[in-house]
């Protein structure tokens, strides 16, 4: 794993995921993603995005989450680079049937951005989420 002492490290998981569907999400939000498909990666809207990972029946799957804009912590893919809104700066990842849940607290609230990244380009078994304030980094 990426160690340095710039990035802050926010948590990690290796589980079975629910539906092959990670959802990273505002803890506030509500948003249903009613035209989300199944054949895409991913499904953003402004307070979550929706990510297809592996199956939990073929295995289960990796996460790391960093506060860090360093390109070095990138895996091989981009899954999502992009910007999520959370009113205080809250955010919960978990699978619909709620098997894994984690949440996250970073140190700004409004915009930040979100860079994805994986181990495959369609249902990856391993993923690296990356957060930080838009004001900082490129």
């Amino acid at each position: 794993m990426y160690q340095d002492e710039d990035e802050e490290f926010l948590g990690s998981f290796c589980a079975f995921v629910g539906n092959g569907l990670l959802i990273f999400r505002d803890v506030n939000s509500t948003d249903t993603h009613a035209d989300y498909r199944w054949d895409t990666v991913t499904h953003a809207v402004a307070d979550s995005i929706y990510i297809c990972v592996q199956h939990p029946v073929d295995g289960p799957v990796e996460v790391d989450l960093y506060e860090d804009d360093s390109p070095e912590l990138s895996l091989d893919v981009a899954i999502f680079d992009g910007r999520i809104d959370s009113l205080q700066g809250q955010f919960v990842l978990h699978d619909p049937v709620e098997d894994v849940r984690l949440k996250i607290t970073t140190d700004h609230p409004g915009s930040s951005r979100l860079r994805i990244s994986g181990d495959e380009e369609t249902r990856p078994a391993r993923l690296r989420f990356q957060i930080w304030n838009v004001t900082q980094g490129a």
